[in-house]
């Protein structure tokens, strides 16, 4: 009798899983609205068998999904409620649950788990209405939220959290916190952090007791940056830029002790930024195409490093840029996840980024945003280069007629330039929202082929630096950064 009980019991359990999964795959939770390089999405059937396919922008995301992204690739979701979700190179991530009803959103219900990798997740109307639903596990953590953006960076051994808005609350997983419950954990192992240290680190290694509040101490940089930034035309790729990379999550954990109360600060590097060369935007096993304009101007520059010469293209009609006397108190480096012997530079922290591009900014900077005005700002030093995905090609492009528009008052911001190398002349613009800490990205949808996000600094306003990805069509993809300063606020 046991034994016939067990077989109707598989039956009815079978049965109901393939309509759920087929229920789950039929009402999509989000859409993919960018992606840049190789994303793959792996779905199970009602058999049990896994599915595999390349995302491409437009994509629908369903519960159950598993997103897989490889080297210098990462993709934006905007989910159903108005969420979105950055996940970067090299990580895994799946939806897990997402119930949402636009009548009903205080009996929402959001699970994610982030297996490896890191994540920018942005809170949308179910995490806002049902926070006490919202739950992001990791393999050691649990990640509830306050109404929250905030990043995730994490591997087997260490988790890390910073808040940019709202608060989340981080708990090891214990008898109190299940891997499979939903929602905060709470208890004196659970650990709260805001936006309002937004330089703090909530760091969880495995087998602790509790995560730790880190607050980075910068110390001197083993190669400095430059004194001052070496006066440029508009284009400026012919001359030294910095190299980022954020040092390993173990790295900082080491400083941090299992058995002891959240602590003030540790003494840990967040960042590294070094002196780099033109060649180190360039991935080592993919070959460079040279690009031209219509102009024959061209600025050539010796690179010491490799004893080589390179060229870079000049718009026409570029307005020379006054030469600066002090270091900029924001500005763009390019991000390298290889490198490990460099640190951030003297004074600056790590403020945003993306697969290519990593913005800092001066830490001792307290500037308050204006309250009103429209600044107008122009670039004072760029880079971009063009990836043909199919041929695994770079190519450098010049930027021309470069505008950046911030207005303080509607806290948005507008931005336009021209993108030319050889067989391209392509128009770009985009828009998008500033936050309270200088921060500002764009606000993508569907039809959006252009993400872009970076900060304001100085403490008058006067400075902003941003990273820019740019979906030409389906082979060809543009990564790069632009630094602007600005004269007065517009009229």
């Amino acid at each position: 009798m046991r034994y016939l009980f067990f077989i109707l019991y598989c039956l009815v359990f079978f049965s109901q899983s393939s309509i759920a999964v087929e229920e789950t795959m039929s009402n999509p939770v989000g859409k993919v609205v960018f992606i840049l390089g190789k994303v793959q999405l792996l779905t199970q059937n009602a058999e049990g068998e896994t599915n595999e396919q390349a995302l491409q922008r437009g994509s629908e995301i369903y519960i159950g999904s598993h997103i897989v992204t490889s080297d210098r690739a990462q993709v934006g979701i905007r989910m159903i409620d108005g969420a979105t979700l950055q996940i970067r190179e090299n990580s895994n991530f799946s939806i897990q649950q997402y119930q949402y009803d636009a009548q009903s959103p205080q009996e929402s219900a959001v699970k994610f788990f982030l297996q490896k990798g890191e994540l920018n997740s942005k809170t949308g109307a179910a995490g806002k209405a049902a926070k006490h639903q919202y739950r992001l596990n990791t393999p050691i953590a649990a990640i509830g939220i306050r109404g929250t953006e905030f990043i995730v960076q994490t591997d087997s051994q260490h988790t890390r959290v910073n808040v940019l808005s709202g608060g989340v609350i981080v708990s090891p997983f214990n008898q109190s916190c299940a891997l499979a419950g939903t929602g905060p954990c709470g208890g004196q192992n659970a650990v709260e952090l805001f936006a309002d240290h937004r330089n703090a680190s909530l760091i969880l290694q495995r087998n602790a007791v509790r995560p730790k509040i880190v607050t980075p101490v910068l110390k001197a940089p083993a190669q400095k940056l430059p004194s001052s930034v070496p006066s440029s035309s508009q284009n400026t790729t012919e001359t030294p830029s910095v190299n980022a990379n954020e040092s390993s999550l173990s790295a900082e954990a080491d400083a941090v002790s299992s058995d002891t109360a959240p602590a003030e600060s540790v003494d840990v590097n967040e960042s590294n930024l070094s002196i780099a060369t033109e060649a180190d935007a360039i991935p080592s096993d993919t070959s460079v195409a040279s690009s031209s304009t219509a102009s024959s101007d061209v600025v050539t520059t010796n690179d010491e490093a490799s004893n080589t010469s390179t060229t870079a293209p000049l718009a026409k009609g570029a307005a020379p840029v006054e030469e600066k006397t002090s270091e900029p108190s924001v500005k763009w480096g390019r991000w390298n996840p290889d490198l490990a012997d460099n640190q951030l530079a003297e004074g600056y922290e790590l403020v945003a980024k993306n697969a290519d591009y990593a913005i800092i900014r001066r830490a001792s900077d307290n500037f308050v945003l204006p309250e009103t005005g429209v600044y107008k700002f122009t670039p004072t030093r760029y880079e971009a280069y063009i990836r043909n995905v199919s041929q695994d090609e770079y190519t450098q492009a010049a930027i021309a007629n470069a505008q950046l528009s911030i207005n303080f008052v509607d806290r948005n911001f507008n931005t336009e330039f021209d993108l030319l190398a050889q067989g391209l002349n392509t128009h770009v613009q985009a828009t998008g929202s500033l936050n309270e800490a200088g921060l500002f990205a764009t606000v993508n949808d569907e039809n959006s082929n252009t993400y872009i996000n970076g900060a304001i600094g100085d403490e008058n306003a006067k400075e902003a630096s941003y990273a820019f990805y740019h979906q030409i069509d389906e082979d060809r993809k543009v990564a790069g950064a632009i630094d602007w300063s600005s004269a007065n606020p517009a009229p």
